[in-house]
C-alpha cells in the first residue's frame, strides 16, 4: 500500500526524467562542434573546500563493485581515464573504455551532432597532453557542453538512456527472461534485483542513500529470492516510488525530521493542508485557526474533508530503510486529531496569556537528556501517532530518563 501510494504521488509531481537524478557536477568540458577542447568550466554548488559542484539532472545507474558507465556524465576516472591516487590503473582504463563505448552507442543510436562531437573528442583524447585545472579531482563528476548545448538535456539522449539503463544486467534478475508480477502495478515484468534509486536524507543513514526493499543475508530471503527480488518490483515502479520519497523528504511542507525519524506526509491530490508545517513550526495563528474550526461551531467545522491523507515514518536500519509507521486516513480526520493534540498541550504563561504551541521536536527532546544521542525512533513516532490517530500517550513514555512533556494523557 505504501509503495503504491508513493507511485501515485509520483504521477502528479514533476520528477526527474526516467533514469535521471540530481547530480553535483564540478566541471563542464567545453567543446566546439568538431570536438575540439575549448576548456574546463567550473560550476559552484554549496561552496567550501569540498564543493562537488552545481546540481544537474544527469543520467544515473546503480553500481557497486562492477564497471558500469553513466552516459555523458560521470567521474573523472570514467570520463577521462584519470585515476585517483589509490585507484587501480587497469580498472580505471576499463571504466574509461566503458564510458567511450557507451558514447559511441549513443551517437549511433541518436545521431545527435553534439554527441558526435563528444565521441570525436574522446577518440582523439591524449591524457598525457591534456591540460586540466590544477584543482581537478577525478573523484568529482564531469559532463560536456557543446557550443552552449548540454547533451544530457536533449530528448533523444534521455530516451536512449532510459532504454539502455533499464536493461543493464546488474539491476535486473540474474535471469533476464524471467517475468514476475510487480507488487505495485500488478503487471508481469522483469523484476529488478537491486532498486535503481535509493532514498536519501534518512537520519543516521548512508549519505549515498538506502533501499526500502533489500535482503543481503539468508535470514531475510525466502523461496530462493535475494536482494530486491524478495518483493518483486519492476524498474519503472521502483524508480517512481524512490523518487517520490526523495521529493517528499526534500520539501519542508511534506516531511518532519525528529531525531532518528523522518515522517513523510502527503495528500492524494494537491491540497493546502500541510501537517509538516503545523508540527515542525506551529505558528499560534495557524493553531488558533485549526482549533476554532474544530471546536467553535462555525460552518467550517461541519465540512467533511474526504481528501485522502497519507503518512509514513522512516528510519535507518543498517544499510536499509525501516518503515516504522503507516497511516491512511483523510484530511478531515487528520485535522480533527491534530486539533485535539494541540488542545492537550495548551499551557498558560505566568502573565495569564496563552503559551505558544510546542514543536514536535521540543516534545520529543523533553524525554531524553541528549536528543542527538539518546532519542529512540519510537518516541517521535508515539507523539505523531497521538497527533494523527488520537488516543492516549503510551505509558512507557513516563519511564524515559526525562519526562517533562507538556501533554496530558486525556
Amino acid at each position: 500500500m505504501l509503495l503504491e501510494k508513493l507511485c501515485e504521488y509520483a504521477n502528479r509531481r514533476e520528477l526527474p526524467p526516467e533514469m535521471y537524478i540530481k547530480t553535483p557536477i564540478r566541471w563542464l568540458i567545453d567543446l566546439d562542434r568538431d570536438g575540439n577542447l575549448l576548456g574546463f568550466v567550473a560550476t559552484e554548488g554549496r561552496g567550501g573546500k569540498r564543493d562537488r559542484g552545481k546540481d544537474f539532472l544527469a543520467p544515473h545507474i546503480g553500481r557497486s563493485s562492477g564497471v558500469r558507465a553513466k552516459l555523458l556524465a560521470d567521474t573523472g576516472e570514467y570520463v577521462l581515464g584519470i585515476a585517483r591516487e589509490k585507484s587501480d590503473p587497469a580498472r580505471v582504463q576499463q571504466c574509461h573504455q566503458a564510458f567511450v563505448e557507451l558514447v559511441k552507442t549513443c551517437d549511433e543510436s541518436t545521431n545527435e551532432a553534439s554527441v558526435k562531437a563528444i565521441r570525436t573528442f574522446l577518440e582523439g583524447l591524449n591524457i598525457q597532453a591534456l591540460s586540466h585545472p590544477e584543482a581537478f579531482d577525478p573523484s568529482y563528476s564531469l559532463t560536456f557542453r557543446v557550443e552552449g548545448t548540454m547533451p544530457i538535456d536533449l530528448p533523444l539522449v534521455r530516451s536512449f538512456w532510459a532504454t539502455t539503463a533499464t536493461t543493464q544486467a546488474e539491476d535486473v534478475s540474474s535471469q533476464p527472461s524471467t517475468l514476475m508480477q510487480c507488487l505495485i502495478c500488478g503487471e508481469m515484468r522483469p523484476p529488478v534485483k537491486r532498486l535503481p534509486f535509493k532514498i536519501k536524507r534518512i537520519p543516521g543513514g548512508q549519505s549515498s542513500g538506502m533501499a526500502i526493499i533489500s535482503a543481503n543475508v539468508p535470514a531475510f530471503e525466502s523461496y530462493g529470492l535475494e536482494a530486491s527480488l524478495i518483493a518483486p518490483t519492476c524498474s519503472e515502479c521502483g524508480e517512481r516510488f524512490s523518487k517520490a520519497a526523495n521529493d517528499l523528504i526534500e520539501n519542508d511542507r511534506t516531511h518532519i525530521t525528529t531525531g532518528p525519524l523522518v515522517y513523510l506526509c502527503w495528500t492524494r491530490e494537491e491540497h493546502g493542508f500541510s501537517l509538516a508545517s503545523l508540527l515542525s513550526t506551529p505558528e499560534p495563528e495557524e493553531v488558533t485557526e485549526l482549533l476554532s474550526s474544530a471546536f467553535s461551531g462555525k460552518q467550517t467545522a461541519t465540512d467533511i474533508d474526504e481528501m485522502p491523507f497519507y503518512a509514513t515514518a522512516l528510519s535507518a536500519s543498517g544499510g536499509r530503510v525501516a518503515v516504522r509507521d503507516w497511516l491512511d486516513t483523510t484530511v478531515g480526520e487528520a485535522k480533527r486529531h491534530l486539533a485535539r493534540y494541540f488542545v492537550l498541550q495548551r499551557l498558560v504563561e505566568r502573565d495569564g496569556t496563552e503559551g505558544r504551541p510546542f514543536r514536535l521536536y521540543d516534545l520529543a527532546a523533553a524525554t531524553v537528556r541528549d536528543v542527538n544521542k539518546e532519542l529512540p525512533p519510537n518516541v517521535p513516532r508515539a507523539l505523531l501517532h497521538v497527533a494523527l490517530k488520537g488516543g492516549p500517550l503510551p505509558s512507557w513514555l513516563l519511564f524515559r530518563p526525562s519526562n517533562a512533556i507538556g501533554l496530558n494523557r486525556g
